[in-house]
């Protein structure tokens, strides 16, 4: 799987000429950008971990699987009950394990699907953090039950959905006018 990852990095990191681009994003964005919109990128950042959490508790709520939310991802703090299936199905915990994927990637494409909300630093911060989590995911969390084990656990398939995600990531990530600040280049996307 790492090697799929440095793969994927390596297709979106790129120099060309004088002009440096991270992960496809030109550099110079950066340096157009001013404090509050730092500050708009950055809620957006805190938003999409929050969007995460967030989605694990619905699905919780909506499949009756208790959580803690204190510390993350032992299997004492997911329903043991439920772990051992004994309270809930296959399909509960694997919607469970999945809530807080589909719910970030879900708002995220909501986000670049408007023309209001695309060009916004928010979004920008939003769909970046959405990718970074989810390409870094598997390797960066070390636990026994981080939510593509619980996949597994549950029978679903763990690096499968970990692909999807990736995918919808870069998708989101490629939807974003990365270029001319918060407003991009309308005038040239529409001629």
């Amino acid at each position: 799987m790492k090697k799929y990852l440095v793969i994927l990095l390596l297709l979106l990191c790129s120099c060309g000429g004088t002009k440096f681009y991270f992960f496809g994003v030109d550099a110079d964005l950066f340096k157009e950008a001013k404090g509050k919109d730092w500050a708009k990128a950055g809620v957006g950042i805190v938003a999409s971990a929050g969007t995460h959490i967030l989605g694990h508790y619905v699905a919780g709520e909506v499949f009756d699987i208790n959580y803690d939310f204190e510390s993350y991802y032992t299997k004492e703090e997911i329903d043991s009950d439920c772990w051992n299936g004994e309270t809930c199905s296959n399909s509960d915990l694997r919607w469970f394990a999945r809530g807080g994927f589909v719910l970030q990637h879900a708002i995220g494409t909501t986000l670049t699907s408007f023309e209001a909300t695309r060009y916004s630093y928010f979004t920008k911060g939003f769909v970046a953090m959405n990718a970074a989590h989810t390409w870094t995911y598997m390797h960066g969390n070390r636990s026994e039950y981080h939510d593509f084990k619980m996949l597994d656990h549950a029978n679903g398939d763990g690096d499968l959905e970990w692909g999807i995600y990736s995918v919808i990531g870069l998708h989101n990530m490629l939807r974003v006018p990365w270029t001319g600040g918060e407003h991009g280049n309308k005038e040239s996307n529409e001629g």
